[in-house]
């Protein structure tokens, strides 16, 4: 019964609500064009517009959603606006210049307009793929002349990139010369195609590297766990094992010159897998050695900085995909984390720089989280960046 109440309060959040404010807003559009808003032919065309507007607004998560949703409240901004300056200045409608915003606000522009410009510079920075990079220090012996890893994550295959972007960005990573690569999860979405995935997979283990190409799951990739797919755990281990691509599920790879990486199982519970304690992982593990562990998702990192980790690799949070409710990522995820490189710390993860030390201190410890290469469900990001990283790793 409870869950029948949350998803009624849902609908009345997402659908209902706006669909009454476009019933209001499609009213003061025809009355703004000189229209007889309250004869019925103009009543039962508001009423299908809304019908319309309902449908759409209904997918929360599409693209055409996000779209209706942010020009309702850059509407009501506007109209906030307009109120407070009328007030303030003490001018009515009736006074010169006020006809001409009047056809400005009636007919909706100024959200049109500024809400098509957040899309297209939205949709031009989602598909502008950069390499970002850092470097990470450390007193311990690794390999001469450092260590190169490339991180990937979320990819969301068709969301933003189709198959030749794979095979560009791929050669780009094949340039930076990595010595491993890792793939952070959720290289699927919702509606990615078998053919696509497919070819992806085919992409990311073309890349030639000195010690192999790694694959960890991510809370999108089991999409055949929650709907009708072909893409099931084991589908997608044995397209990587055809591409020379190993999948790691909490399981630790020694790489041979001083580093030990730990391929993290994803934390989301729906599954019904078992992810391992880090006391089980780390039991009998030679931390002196530099610990790199990877997980799809930003999580436990006090407790890993304690067990001894150096660097901490994650995605998933996309650097919040879309500006303003980016700002939300740090204050109400439980690491207080959204992009970049971070100082992990027993009070707290502290923004960092990024080149610095792995370590400053006894139970310390540096976490790197990339915004990932594409985004979810829709082709749109206005916050932070496209990318790949290659990270350095280096004797100071």
């Amino acid at each position: 019964m409870e869950a029948y109440k949350y998803m009624t309060l849902v609908l009345i959040l997402f659908a209902l609500v706006p669909t009454v404010y476009y019933f209001f807003l499609f009213r003061r559009i025809f009355r703004t064009a000189g229209a007889d808003h309250t004869k019925p032919i103009w009543v039962c065309a508001d009423i299908l517009l809304c019908l319309g507007a309902w449908h759409f607004m209904s997918h929360v998560t599409s693209g055409v959603a996000i779209f209706l949703y942010l020009i309702a409240l850059t509407d009501l901004l506007v109209l906030l606006i307009d109120l407070i300056i009328r007030k303030a200045s003490g001018k009515t409608n009736d006074e010169a210049g006020r006809h001409v915003w009047k056809r400005i606000f009636g007919y909706c522009l100024i959200p049109i307009v500024l809400i098509t410009g957040y899309f297209i510079f939205g949709s031009i920075n989602m598909r502008s793929v950069r390499e970002t990079h850092y470097t990470v220090t450390t007193p311990k012996e690794i390999t001469d002349g450092g260590y190169r890893v490339c991180f990937v994550s979320d990819v969301h295959c068709g969301i933003a990139n189709d198959t030749e972007d794979y095979e560009l960005i791929c050669r780009r990573i094949a340039g930076a010369q990595p010595d491993i690569v890792i793939l952070g999860g959720d290289m699927l979405d919702f509606n990615s195609q078998q053919e696509a995935v497919e070819e992806m997979f085919a992409a990311f283990g073309s890349i030639k590297t000195k010690d192999g190409i790694y694959y960890i799951f991510g809370n999108h990739d089991r999409t055949a766990d929650y709907k009708e797919s072909v893409f099931s755990e084991q589908w997608i281990i044995d397209q990587c094992e055809s591409n020379g691509i190993a999948v790691l599920q909490d399981e630790w790879l020694d790489l041979g010159n001083g580093i030990n990486m730990l391929g993290r199982e994803d934390a989301t519970t729906k599954y019904d897998r078992i992810r391992k304690s880090l006391d089980e992982l780390f039991e009998g593990v030679d931390v002196s050695e530099f610990i790199l562990v990877a997980d799809h998702q930003p999580s436990e990192y006090a407790q890993l900085a304690q067990h001894g980790t150096d660097l901490a690799l994650a995605g998933h949070l996309h650097a919040g995909q879309l500006f303003p409710s980016s700002l939300l990522l740090v204050p109400f995820n439980d690491e207080h984390v959204n992009y970049g490189r971070y100082l992990i710390t027993q009070d707290g993860n502290v923004r960092a720089p990024a080149d610095g030390p792995a370590k400053d201190g006894e139970g310390t410890a540096t976490a790197i989280i990339t915004s990932g290469l594409a985004g979810w469900s829709y082709p749109i990001r206005t916050a932070g960046c496209s990318e790949y990283c290659i990270i350095d790793i280096v004797n100071e």
